[in-house]
Parts: structure tokens; C-alpha cells; sequence
């Protein structure tokens, strides 16, 4: 019998309702927060400040916004999920869309109600959150390549295959997508498609 069977048989589980409590907090503040996201679609959004389109929330990863959010904190909606969410990602949030790296691919959930709006599959897992700009989604996995994925339909625009797989999360400034890769090397990569210059 396992720890969690034993707590379980016993009644004993007050770290299990602390988790689930706490993953019900984060989830509806992304929600909340990802509601009040500008449109990111076609243009390239420059206020840092009001966006969480990357891991850490812009391009220097100090993960703060000028967003608060206040008030009671009650669930919307939650979403179990069948693939696993490696432990270094991060929710982004542009578009009314959360993106979920998971070892399945990318999901793209719609903010309000947690309904799929797409999934992006993919054959290894992915090895951290995706970048959104300027509608694309960026995200490096462990098949070797880095992946350019329409932001809002899920469909693929082009990858760049390295010698090994990407565990980081993609920097996208003045139009290049930069990652470093498991190769000891690190990309800058041209965010218009690899073959583009």
C-alpha cells in the first residue's frame, strides 16, 4: 500500500486538499489575468507590462506585470490533463488562449472556459513553455526541433532541427527566435521561418 492509499483509507490527506486548493488558485488567477490580455495576433506587442506571452512574462524573465489581481479568488473551470506537464513549465497567456507545454505537444486552451481550443502533437515531449509573438507560438522539444505553430489555430509553420533537444524556453526579439539547445549550441534563428536568410 502506498503513502497516498494509507492517508487516503485513513482520512488522513490535508496535503492533498492544501495542493489541490493552491492549483485551483493559480489556475483562476491565469484565468483571470489571461482574460484581460490585449490581442496579440498580428502585431507585435511591446508593453511587456501587460502581457504574459512568455515564461517569466517578458524578454529580461522578472516574471512581474502591472496587472494585479484582486478580489475573491474562486475556480472557473479546471482541466485534468492525460499527457504530462514537465515541472519547468509555465501557463502563458495571450490571445484569450492558455498554452500548455505538455510531453504530448502544445494545448491551447480557451481562458474563459478551459475547453480545448487546439492541440498541436508532437512525438517527444516538449522541453519548456512556448513564446507567443506576433501570433506564432515558439517552443523547443526533445525531438531536436524547434517548432513555429500559429498561435491561433494550432497549424504548423515551419521547424528547425538542431543535433540535440531544447529544454529552454525561446526568446523572440528583433525578429529572431533564440534557444539554447542540448548541443552546447545557441541559436538565433530567423522568426520569419529557418530557411528565411
Amino acid at each position: 500500500m502506498t503513502f497516498a492509499e494509507r492517508d487516503l483509507k485513513t482520512n488522513q490527506y490535508p496535503i492533498y486538499r492544501l495542493c489541490i486548493l493552491f492549483i485551483l488558485f493559480l489556475g483562476t488567477t491565469f484565468v483571470t489575468y489571461a482574460q484581460s490580455l490585449p490581442e496579440v495576433g498580428g502585431t507585435a506587442v511591446t508593453d511587456w507590462s501587460t502581457s504574459w506571452s512568455m515564461a517569466g512574462a517578458n524578454p529580461q524573465r522578472t516574471s512581474w506585470t502591472a496587472e494585479e489581481v484582486r478580489g475573491s479568488l474562486d475556480p472557473l473551470w479546471y482541466k485534468p490533463f492525460e499527457p504530462y506537464i514537465p515541472q519547468r513549465v509555465q501557463i502563458v497567456a495571450a490571445n484569450n488562449l492558455l498554452y500548455v507545454a505538455t510531453s504530448a505537444g502544445l494545448y491551447a486552451l480557451d481562458a474563459a472556459t478551459g475547453s480545448t481550443a487546439w492541440v498541436y502533437p508532437t512525438e517527444m515531449p516538449l522541453g519548456h513553455s512556448p513564446t507567443i509573438a506576433n501570433g506564432v507560438a515558439y517552443v523547443g522539444g526533445f525531438d531536436h526541433k524547434l517548432h513555429a505553430i500559429n498561435a491561433l489555430t494550432g497549424a504548423g509553420i515551419w521547424t528547425f532541427e538542431a543535433g540535440a533537444g531544447f529544454q529552454t524556453n525561446p526568446l523572440v526579439v528583433n525578429g529572431l527566435v533564440l534557444a539554447g539547445n542540448r548541443d552546447g549550441t545557441f541559436y538565433a534563428i530567423y522568426a520569419d521561418g529557418a530557411s528565411a536568410g
